[in-house]
This record gives structure tokens, sequence and C-alpha cells, in this order.
């Protein structure tokens, strides 16, 4: 298994929900490969979409679950708005942007193999 950051740039359409956008980056970036397919995942109660189902065959079933973990002490605001999730947040000075941090935990499936594979 290979683990990276995931990390991915805000729409201006969607900075009032910057978690959306981070759930939809670990879809595109979080691939998790089976012998007998790839895994879709879940976000609490949501599936998450999967981008590149006209090229990757997934299964529907086990999935990977992905839940959000405690947040940040303090909160973040957007405008007027605080976001509910509770990111941690800082300035990267030299690109003079906000960074978010989601802490978020990735359960994969104990078993996700469903069929034997066949023995060479």
């Amino acid at each position: 298994m290979v683990l990276k950051l995931i990390s991915g740039y805000v729409p201006a359409q969607e900075l009032n929900l910057p978690l959306h956008t981070a759930v939809q980056e670990v879809a595109e970036e979080c691939l998790l490969e089976t012998p007998e397919g790839w895994l879709g995942g879940r976000f609490n109660d949501t599936w998450l979409p999967v981008p590149y189902a006209a090229a990757l065959h997934y299964r529907e079933t086990p999935h990977f679950l992905l839940t959000p973990q405690s947040g940040a002490a303090r909160p973040v605001h957007c405008g007027n708005l605080m976001l509910l999730e509770r990111p941690r947040a800082y300035v990267h000075l030299p690109t003079a942007s906000l960074q978010l941090i989601y802490d978020m935990r990735l359960q994969v499936p104990v078993k996700p193999r469903t069929e034997p594979v066949p023995r060479r």
C-alpha cells in the first residue's frame, strides 16, 4: 500500500464547503485495488463518487469508510460562516494561502476479497 498526503485547491464556488472538496480529492486519489476490482468508498453515510468508473472496475461490496476525527480547538471561519468540521489551519507563507487540515480516519475492510483467487 502506498500512502501520500492528499491535497488540492478549493474552487471559488466551494469556499463555504471545503470539506466537500477534500472528500472529492479522497475519491480521486485514494484508489484501493483488490484482486476482484477497486474499492468504492463512503464518507459517513454518503457514497463517494467513482471518478474513474469508465476505466476501472469498482466493486459493489465491500467498501472503505472515511470518517472525520476531532477537529481543531478553535473554529475556522469563512466570512461569517463557521466551518462546522473545525479543520486545523495555517498560512503557507510562500504562497500566502490558507491551508486547511482535516483529520480523517480511513477504514479498509479486513477481508476485501469475496472470492478465492485461483493459484497459479
